[in-house]
């Protein structure tokens, strides 16, 4: 049962990667305008922000036990973000990938790097993201190897989807097929998103 829920939670991280926000597009501009070695720059600054926020919400959601009031504040906190991440999914006006937007950057890797770190630190959603699912696994009593699996995993993804989003969309054809797709996409991530959500509250007073 835990690891199937390990499942759900990657899943549900996954999908919301692929649906496009702030540093896909960040990636995409930095790609385009400096090239793919400047992109590769970024993401790794986009990692370690990603990393330390998964830190932050497996140790919080564990230090937060023995505080009944807090915990729960944090945990509905965290069923009430994804509803809403669901319905934003659902209804959000899609805007189509262009390749070959130019974007103003100066400097060279380390300000690339920095810009994808502030990209993920400034970014509070990350934080709500990861302590839901982070909350949902540690309700229904996953074990400490699921739990370090789970933090292991999902900087290591963000690590290897956003290397691809360098590579790949700055290809126009790939594009061309992802804006043809981006609909289906947006719609299946609010399922499972909206199935992450129920799957907490259930497992609460369960």
């Amino acid at each position: 049962m835990e690891w199937q829920l390990f499942l759900l939670a990657v899943g549900t991280h996954f999908l919301a990667l692929l649906s496009p926000g702030p540093d896909f597009f960040l990636l995409l501009n930095t790609a385009t305008s400096r090239g793919v070695r400047a992109g590769l720059w970024t993401t790794l600054g986009i990692t370690l922000a990603n990393a330390m926020y998964v830190a932050m919400a497996a140790l919080g959601v564990r230090g937060l036990e023995s505080h009944t009031v807090a915990y729960v504040l944090l945990y509905w906190g965290g069923v009430v973000y994804l509803l809403w991440l669901s319905h934003a999914f659902l209804t959000a006006g899609l805007q189509p990938v262009v390749v070959g937007v130019k974007g103003v950057m100066s400097g060279g890797e380390r300000r690339a790097f920095l810009l994808g770190f502030s990209s993920g630190m400034l970014n509070p959603k990350n934080g709500l993201f990861y302590a839901a699912l982070f909350a949902a696994l540690d309700t229904h009593h996953a074990s400490d190897a699921v739990q370090l699996t789970a933090a292991i995993w999902m900087p290591s993804l963000v690590l290897a989807w956003d290397a691809c989003v360098v590579w790949l969309f700055t290809r126009p054809r790939v594009v061309a097929r992802f804006n043809r797709y981006q609909a289906v996409l947006h719609k299946l991530s609010a399922v499972v998103i909206l199935g992450m959500a129920l799957a907490m509250a259930y497992g609460f007073w369960a």
